[in-house]
């Protein structure tokens, strides 16, 4: 089961004895750029197959190699291994060599290094991952153990080796470098690197190699300039001149040494300095501002000192002149005359200085912000505008009346917004002082407000009145020339208290006047009286026409229809028929109602029956005439009078229609029959509705009535006189049910026999 996943653990072992055996390690001095790498590529396939000759393992083609095999890709979980990645750093999809050990020692990795130079110490380095996670094979899965070798060309003389002693698993997967450095002899110029299984077979021993890089090792050279230190940064107001560079080697490698200094402004491309192959360089500052990395290239001899294989190159020394910064300020807003200010010694980007010259509230001046010592920063001005005091206007205010409400503009006729004080008082005259807010220049001003005592109005007095008489309005305008309107609206019915209200711009007091309006006396006639007789003209009856007002307060005169006086009193008895008049005066006010009545001739209505409806009809029709002198209204069955003497929806049976005088001499009654017949009776017992008859069957002549069942059966005969009947059949009662009848009848005074069938329902 193979597991694998990424960590950077670095062995840091200098041995470097040539033809030798010994433990891994690290070149302690500078590199050069990489003489051969092998990252295995990058994709989502496995492969390709490497070059014969590299490994002595078996190539498979997918992601689970078996023992003895390997396979080339990005990542692995055949046999529970852990590997979800390459360790190629800012590589996609990026490949790596996975093996499967064998039970024997075996080449994992092998490849020739040509074009070295003699006497020249290298380094030989690769990343390895135990793939296989601590709880594979149960916990006990054999470690990985892999020998570095370096041989000669011939590959017969083994040059130096070293073992990364065992690589055990890990819960997570833990990539780690190993490396190893020797020195070539004299005349070599090619060497062989080999990766060798020094594990012994079983359930591990499973491993990924990626990252194989062989360079160079040099001295460890430190480039400082004549501070002591590895950078240089300034700003370009110091007017910089050249940066003396010195590279110190610790002669741990070389015994001698040939430089060439180099420049790049990215770290990326680097190009030679004509003439600079000196261990000290003085190195010109950016123009006129920016970065720029100085490095140098060195080797044992000048004849190594342009062959990549045989130099090594120093860490980078970074010059930077920065481009002084502005100071920025926010803009400090015109200020008025004598109000404090102040400007700030820090900038908002955190640049802090002094201003010059001294501030001055009183004119318009341009300050200069000058940055502290130590900060990259050019001066800054700044100008502050010192503006002259404005003085607010406003309108007058018009003198008000006490009470009147009024209120004082916050924003002057020049846009100068304030408060004004003290408050404001409505009752007496005061001077108002109007203070700008802060942050305007403009000076206090003052306004007063004169308040005048309201002055009475004055009218005439309005007489009184009777009830109804005409009501002039009442002036607009008073006697000492006030305006306003008067409320409410003029009522020559009732005594009424009217207000005068004036006109807002007039500083006046509100006026009240009552105006007294007498009632005129009040008569109560009827319409009309009559003079009662009866029918013979044998009894008459005057009506009295009475006021119910007293003699004491009123003053009465009756007169005829053509004007004659015929009565003082309260009261007037007629004994003849006309049109009477009356005039009453109210002793006290004056005041005169006037009323008129009719009297006419009455007597009792004689009752003629004009129109009935027919035996059996769906709606009853009663209509009668009364004759006589008179007015008249009707009553049925005692009910409700009605002026009208037609009756509808009258219910068949007997009935009673009674006509009397609306004023009172006298009434008469007729009796009416309508014949009809109950549309269901109810024959149990109660005493309501058990017999079953003709209605109005008195009004008849003659009549025989037969009643029959559904199925024609006769089961009574009834006469004219008959209580009805009473639902039984020999003394048995009958079901509820539909029952149909037959009457044959003769109306009054006529000599056709007539007949009617209908039906009706019993029920219980």
């Amino acid at each position: 089961m193979k597991f694998l996943r990424k960590s950077i653990q670095i062995v840091l072992l200098c041995v470097s004895i040539p033809n030798t055996f010994a433990q891994l390690g690290f070149c302690n001095g500078n590199s050069g750029e990489a003489i051969f790498t092998e990252t295995f590529g990058t994709g989502t396939n496995y492969g390709p197959q490497l070059p014969a000759g590299t490994t002595t393992y078996n190539f498979i083609g997918n992601s689970g190699p078996q023992d003895g095999e390997y396979t080339i890709g990005s990542n692995t979980f055949s046999y529970g291994w852990n590997l979800p990645s390459d360790h190629t750093p800012n590589d996609t999809n990026g490949k790596c060599l996975i093996v499967n050990a064998s039970f024997t020692p075996s080449e994992f990795y092998k490849t020739t290094i040509s074009g070295l130079c003699e006497n020249t110490t290298y380094e030989f380095s690769a990343w390895l991952i135990n793939i296989l996670p601590s709880s594979g094979c149960g916990g006990n899965g054999i470690p990985v153990n892999v020998k570095f070798e370096i041989w000669d060309f011939s590959n017969t003389n083994l040059l130096v080796s070293g073992d990364t002693g065992n690589i055990f698993g890990t819960s997570t997967p833990n990539w780690q470098q190993y490396g190893l450095v020797f020195q070539t002899l004299a005349g070599q110029s090619s060497v062989i690197l080999k990766m060798l299984n020094n594990g012994v077979g079983g359930c591990g021993n499973d491993l990924a190699i990626d990252d194989i890089v062989f360079k160079s090792c040099g001295d460890s050279v430190v480039i400082e300039n004549n501070s002591g230190v590895n950078s240089f940064e300034a700003c370009e107001n110091d007017m910089i001149s050249n940066v003396q560079l010195t590279a110190t080697p610790d002669f741990s490698v070389f015994s001698t040494h040939a430089y060439q200094w180099q420049v790049s402004s990215d770290e990326l491309v680097w190009t030679d300095i004509p003439g600079a192959t000196n261990n000290i360089y003085n190195a010109p500052a950016p123009s006129p501002s920016g970065t720029l990395y100085y490095r140098v290239k060195f080797a044992e001899s000048a004849n190594n000192l342009q062959n990549s294989s045989c130099n090594s190159i120093s860490d980078s020394f970074e010059i930077i002149i920065n481009s002084p910064d502005t100071p920025i300020f926010n803009t400090i807003p015109p200020i008025c005359n004598g109000s404090t200010f102040a400007l700030p010694t820090t900038s908002l980007n955190g640049i802090s200085g002094t201003w010059s010259p001294l501030l001055n509230n009183t004119s318009t001046t341009t300050y200069t912000f000058s940055p502290n010592s130590g900060q990259c920063a050019q001066n800054q001005i700044m100008t502050v505008e010192v503006l002259q005091p404005v003085t607010p206007n406003f309108a007058a205010i018009n003198p008000i009346c006490i009470g009147d409400t009024v209120s004082l503009p916050t924003t002057s006729l020049n846009n100068i917004i304030g408060t004004w004080s003290p408050a404001i008082d409505n009752t007496t005259t005061t001077t108002y002082t109007f203070t700008p807010n802060i942050g305007q220049c403009a000076t206090t001003q003052t306004l007063t407000i004169i308040v005048n005592q309201p002055t009475v109005p004055l009218f005439n007095i309005v007489t009184e009145i009777c009830e109804g008489e005409p009501l002039n309005p009442l002036p607009t305008i008073s006697l000492n020339n006030i305006i306003g309107t008067w409320s409410p609206a003029l009522n020559n019915t009732a005594t009424t208290t009217y207000t005068f209200t004036p006109n807002e711009d007039e500083c006046s007091s509100l006026f009240s006047i009552t105006i007294d309006v007498h009632p005129k006396p009040i008569i109560d006639f009827e319409d009309y009286y009559a003079i009662c007789s009866n029918s013979e003209n044998t009894e008459i009856t005057n009506p009295i026409i009475a006021t119910n007002l007293s003699t004491t307060e009123y003053l009465f005169e009756w007169t005829n229809e053509i004007g004659v006086i015929v009565g003082t009193d309260s009261f007037y008895q007629p004994s003849l028929s006309g049109i009477y008049n009356l005039k009453v005066t109210n002793l006290s006010s004056g005041c005169i109602s006037l009323d008129s009545t009719e009297v006419f001739e009455g007597s009792p209505p004689e009752l003629n029956i004009i129109q009935t409806s027919s035996p059996f009809s769906e709606n009853g029709i009663i209509e009668v005439i009364a004759i006589g002198n008179g007015s008249y209204e009707y009553s049925l069955d005692n009910g409700s009078w009605q002026d009208s003497s037609l009756f509808t929806n009258v219910v068949s049976g007997n009935h009673i229609i009674t006509t009397r005088d609306k004023q009172g001499c006298g009434y008469s009654s007729i009796e009416i029959c309508l014949i009809g017949y109950s549309k269901f009776f109810t024959p149990n017992g109660d005493g309501f509705n058990d017999n079953w008859t003709i209605k109005g069957s008195s009004c008849l002549s003659y009549a025989v009535i037969y009643i029959y069942d559904r199925f024609g059966k006769l089961l009574k005969q009834l006469n004219i006189n008959s209580l009805g009947w009473d639902g039984t059949f020999n003394g048995e009662k009958l079901p509820v049910n539909d029952y149909w009848f037959v009457i044959k009848y003769l109306e009054p005074n006529a000599t056709i026999l007539k007949e009617f069938k209908g039906h009706f329902t019993l029920k219980r």
